[in-house]
C-alpha cells in the first residue's frame, strides 16, 4: 500500500498536492455555507420576501438590498444638496402640479 506523505525537502513530511487541495476545497466549502446561513438570516431580518422568488438565493437577495439601500442613500444625498440631480427632480416634480 502506497504511503499517504511524501518526503519532502531536508527529509520532511509533506501532503500532496491533491490531497492538499482537496482539504483547501473543503474549507472553502464550509466558509461558504456559513455565510449563506448569515445572509439568510440578515435577509429574513429585513422581513424581505426576495427569497420567494424563483432562482433568488441569499446572496442575491442581500446584493439586491444592497444596492437598493444604496440608491436610497444616493436619492437623499441628492435631494438635500444643491445638485443637478436635485434640480431635475424639482423641474419634474413642478412640470406635473398644477398652478395655483
Amino acid at each position: 500500500m502506497r504511503d499517504h506523505q511524501t518526503q519532502g525537502h531536508r527529509g520532511q513530511n509533506q501532503t500532496p498536492p491533491r490531497r492538499r487541495a482537496h482539504g483547501e476545497l473543503e474549507g472553502i466549502d464550509k466558509r461558504n455555507k456559513a455565510a449563506e446561513k448569515d445572509l439568510k438570516e440578515l435577509v429574513v431580518a429585513r422581513n424581505s420576501a426576495l427569497m420567494d422568488l424563483h432562482a433568488i438565493g441569499p446572496s442575491g437577495a442581500a446584493r439586491l438590498l444592497a444596492d437598493v439601500g444604496t440608491l436610497h442613500i444616493m436619492a437623499v444625498v441628492q435631494l438635500r444638496n444643491r445638485t443637478e440631480g436635485r434640480v431635475r427632480g424639482t423641474a419634474k416634480g413642478s412640470a406635473g402640479r398644477k398652478q395655483r
